[in-house]
């Protein structure tokens, strides 16, 4: 088995090989997790940090000295997204606890009473992980457009997109769990 080192695999990234960026992303796939973990203690964000930190990796590895240390400087980078991510998600759950009861006045009845559907609803979207919470919350009790929310958390639109698909399935899901 030949096994290239980061250095001749950094090289032929620069020199166009796409391939060869997969090989480091695959190489280094559990350890950016494994880091983003440690910060956002949190399977989904960890995942996103990980391909967000992958993705500066590569439109930045022409800055990259020594190709050599490609490990520690990727490591570097996730950790650094890592602590970002986290401060969003802290200002996301503020936000979140900030318009809680705003939310419940636009479901409740005149009375100011939600009614059974209503309560289960509610109760499903709070047991979706935060970064999905934040965006469903955000679009469909804010009226918030996915370019929008996308600008509020400084991800992509597609981030967006893939968190709101995520979550809806899970609701879907969990819905039907208490159906039956």
């Amino acid at each position: 088995m030949n096994v290239q080192s980061d250095r001749n695999l950094v090289e032929a990234v620069i020199r166009g090989d796409r391939n060869a960026f997969a090989v480091l992303v695959e190489r280094y796939k559990g350890l950016v997790v494994g880091v983003a973990s440690e910060v956002v203690h949190d399977k989904h964000a960890a995942e996103d940090v990980a391909q967000d930190a992958f993705v500066i990796a590569f439109e930045r590895l022409h800055s990259l000295r020594d190709g050599g240390a490609f490990g520690c400087w990727l490591l570097r980078i996730a950790r650094r997204a890592a602590l970002r991510s986290a401060r969003q998600l802290r200002h996301q759950h503020a936000l979140q606890v900030a318009t809680g009861d705003a939310i419940a006045d636009r479901i409740a009845d005149r009375n100011g009473r939600l009614n059974d559907r209503s309560k289960d609803l509610l109760q499903l979207v709070q047991r979706l992980p935060e970064h999905e919470r934040f965006v469903v919350m955000r679009k469909y009790f804010d009226g918030h457009c996915v370019q929008e929310i996308s600008e509020m958390i400084g991800k992509p639109v597609g981030t967006v997109t893939k968190r709101l698909t995520r979550a809806r399935r899970r609701l879907e899901h969990w819905f039907k769990e208490n159906e039956q």
